[in-house]
């Protein structure tokens, strides 16, 4: 039971911890909107975006705090926090330029959050959907947008991020057995 109490509160603080993000990209998306950065179409889009992520976020805090009895009920949140996390970073790979973008680090959201399951095949199995969704994201923005890099680049800039994908998850999972072995 007190694994669950400790599921329950990871889940609680995890969507908080979305709640914060969604803040933070609104606070940019506002900054970014005063300077005229991007271009309308694309501000409509990210504004939209975030308030997507935002909305989730708070529904999935929500359903956290409902303290349901039924097996499995908190680890499917925590999935539903990854699906989102990975289309957010992929939303912001394809808005941001494809390969070229900063956006990648946001695939390590995902990664970490899978961390809470404390699982290693939770954790593998997210580096590797983030890893899938980047390599799936930047190669139709390259299609869409051949002249903006080498496909050598493109294909070498995904393996290299992937990797990093596997090493995280990696670390991430000495950390999580470390800490279940020292209780």
């Amino acid at each position: 039971m007190a694994k669950q109490n400790l599921l329950i509160k990871s889940v609680v603080d995890l969507t908080k911890a979305h709640i914060g993000i969604s803040v933070i990209y609104i606070a940019s998306l506002l900054v970014f909107d005063a300077w005229k950065l991007v271009t309308p179409e694309s501000s409509l889009m990210q504004w939209l975006m975030a308030l997507v992520f935002l909305v989730i976020s708070v529904l999935i805090w929500m359903a956290a705090r409902d303290n349901s009895p039924a097996p499995g009920y908190y680890q499917r949140l925590v999935w539903y926090l990854i699906c989102l996390d990975v289309v957010w970073a992929s939303f912001g790979i394809y808005t941001q330029r494809g390969m070229s973008s900063r956006a990648v680090m946001l695939y390590a959201l995902p990664i970490a959050v899978s961390a809470v399951l404390g699982s290693w095949l939770a954790i593998t199995i997210s580096a590797a959907i983030s890893s899938f969704a980047y390599l799936f994201t930047a190669v139709w923005y390259f299609k869409a947008h051949p002249s903006e890099g080498y496909k050598i680049e493109l294909y070498g800039t995904v393996a290299f991020y992937s990797a990093i994908f596997f090493i995280l998850a990696a670390v991430l999972w000495i950390l999580v057995r470390n800490r279940t072995k020292g209780k």
